[in-house]
């Protein structure tokens, strides 16, 4: 058992943000990420980012994507 005073799920770009402001800010926190690595999508996407213009096929294909 642990405990903390903030709870970070997910260690992405976000994640590790809020991580670091709130160690900053003088919390205790507790990061979980289920892949074996570090960076979540921000890991992933190599910078990349998508900006869909057709929102019925950008919804296919991010639904494809999730769904192993």
């Amino acid at each position: 058992d642990r405990e903390a005073d903030i709870v970070i799920v997910g260690y992405g770009g976000a994640g590790s943000a809020a991580a670091i402001t709130a160690h900053d800010a003088g919390e205790s926190v507790l990061v979980l990420e289920k892949a074996p690595f570090g960076g979540g999508n921000t890991g992933c996407c190599g910078g990349g980012m998508r900006i869909p213009t057709d929102v019925p096929n950008a919804l296919l294909y991010y639904r494809a994507l999730t769904q192993g």
